[in-house]
């Protein structure tokens, strides 16, 4: 495996895995980000979901926003929103 790192049609890709190293956060959180659509759609990659890495950015808002308070991720979804 290459540590979670993955190009795809050019683009490069991390496993969740590797976003929640990335981020020093559960992964089961970054899956239930994922999940709530937050992080873009995914890719299948052998049974490993991967996403853009072009997503880093957001995560950083949403991990942020987390450590504000903001737990709910219908919330953080909103204030995504509410930012641009």
């Amino acid at each position: 495996m290459n540590r979670g790192r993955f190009t795809i049609r050019g683009e490069r890709y991390l496993s969740l895995e590797a976003v929640a190293e990335c981020y020093q956060v559960e992964a089961a959180w970054v899956w239930q980000v994922y999940e709530h659509g937050l992080l873009g759609r995914g890719e299948d990659v052998g049974g490993t979901i991967v996403v853009a890495a072009a997503m880093l950015e957001r995560m950083a808002v949403i991990r942020r926003l987390s450590l504000l308070g903001a737990a709910d991720l219908a919330l953080v979804e909103v204030l995504l929103d509410e930012m641009g």
